[in-house]
């Protein structure tokens, strides 16, 4: 399982100071794509001991759009994972 050593960090709300903070390691946790892609990412933290998902900003040009996929294909999926 992966773990970070670094605080916290607040940008105040300033969008190009938040990108300052992107790194490999948050990259490393990011799950992008189609349905399938998000599934199988969603599969591959599972494997690595992740218990929680959160779907959240951004998601995308059209969030009520990727609100409803996860909502019609992504979460019945992960529903199907062994607790």
């Amino acid at each position: 399982m992966t773990t970070f050593s670094t605080p916290p960090v607040d940008a105040g709300g300033d969008l190009e100071k938040a990108v300052e903070f992107i790194d490999d390691r948050m990259m490393s946790l990011a799950v992008v794509g189609s349905p399938d892609e998000v599934i199988e990412g969603c599969l591959q933290l599972h494997q690595l001991g992740a218990r929680h998902i959160s779907f959240g900003p951004p998601l995308g040009p059209d969030p009520l759009a990727a609100l409803a996929e996860l909502g019609r294909s992504v979460i019945p999926a992960l529903r199907s994972i062994p607790r």
